[in-house]
């Protein structure tokens, strides 16, 4: 099966050292996809209503790999040399150098998507656009029973509309004011319900449809669980997940790092700004050297040494590219300091490595 890119992305990272593992480390980080021509022949067209969607999938080629040879385990950089089978990671040497990365889409204009929160190379081929549609790609499972409908517990969104639908009948109804009165007591229920939709208890609420004297079946309402939405981080009360990730994922070996910098490297960082008289001090994509301290400290944050540099080299200078900054730092136990901040165009030996 043969593929062909439909657009190579433009992107303030243009070395291998400092490109974040995973998307969202640092937020600054942005870059923009161009459809190509030879792809479509109007381009633009293929974007129309995307923009409707605040992040997007891009399926992409790992094409700095410098190795033809796969392994079935592999030594994650989060586990500190620890190895895993390669299919339980996101690394970059697959029997096919396919990867997956989630952006979020900041703008769409004509043929070309400007992004942000991403981990890609500049000049890396994306083969595919999909949006990212959390009803479907976020995994939960609804606790809804097929066989018990009307005692079902609903969500608090689906107890809001119904009891919206419900109110707005009795609104439209030519209602006595006995009966209005048995309206305000309705609502009145209700908003004690959400006030207390924290607790783990289950109410009997009447609803109604027209008026009064059509009160229809009672159903029952269960309250949303705290503990649930606390270590799940589901706000939806009727539905819990199923989901999992490895251990480490969360509870990596290693710990973030401390970030500093010297007031030497905070002098030479003021010179970079997006309107700077020399053009090799001029920011592509960070829109300030406050901006770009921030994206910085994201980026050494999460330690982005390979295994090999962190438990061989501890002892040497580590330097990394971001827009047009060329970055020295060293680090010391869980303490990384930034020493040196110049253009990248000073840095000419790291082109060769």
């Amino acid at each position: 099966m043969e593929v062909k890119p439909i657009g190579y992305i433009n992107s303030l990272f243009t070395f291998k050292n400092g490109t974040p593992r995973q998307p969202s480390v640092c937020p600054f980080a942005r870059g923009s996809l161009e459809v190509e021509k030879s792809i479509f022949t109007n381009p633009d067209h293929s974007l129309e209503g995307l923009e409707e969607f605040s992040h997007v999938w891009l399926i992409f080629v790992f094409h700095k790999n410098n190795t033809q040879y796969v392994k079935a385990k592999v030594k994650p950089p989060r586990l500190n040399g620890k190895r895993v089978g390669l299919f339980s990671t996101r690394s970059p040497y697959r029997p096919n150098a396919i990867g997956l990365s989630l952006a979020k889409l900041d703008s769409v204009e004509g043929n070309t998507l400007h992004l942000s929160g991403i981990d890609l190379l500049d000049g890396t081929p994306i083969l595919d656009i999909k949006p990212y549609i959390p009803q479907y790609d976020s995994p939960i499972i609804s606790t809804k029973s097929p066989h018990s409908i009307e005692s079902q517990c609903s969500t608090e969104e689906d107890i809001k509309e119904e009891s919206d639908c419900a109110l707005k009948k009795l609104e439209d109804s030519d209602l006595s004011s006995e009966v209005k009165q048995e309206e305000k007591e309705i609502k009145s229920e209700l908003n004690a319900y959400t006030e207390e939709s924290s607790e783990q208890s289950c109410h009997n609420i009447t609803y109604v449809k027209g008026p009064l004297t059509d009160i229809e079946t009672e159903k029952q309402i269960c309250d949303s669980q705290s503990d649930s939405n606390e270590t799940q981080g589901v706000t939806n009360s009727a539905r819990k997940t199923d989901i999992k990730s490895a251990k480490w994922i969360s509870e990596a070996p290693i710990s973030k790092l401390d970030v500093t910098i010297t007031e030497r490297a905070k002098s030479q960082l003021q010179k970079f700004s997006k309107l700077a008289e020399n053009p090799d001090f001029r920011l592509k994509f960070l829109h300030s050297a406050e901006e770009a301290l921030e994206a910085i400290k994201a980026i050494l944050s999460e330690d982005p040494r390979s295994i090999y540099r962190r438990q061989k080299c501890e002892d040497s200078l580590y330097y990394f590219t971001v827009d047009v900054l060329h970055v020295t730092c060293w680090f010391d136990d869980d303490v990384v300091e930034v020493v040196k901040v110049q253009p990248v165009l000073y840095a000419e030996h790291l082109k060769a490595s």
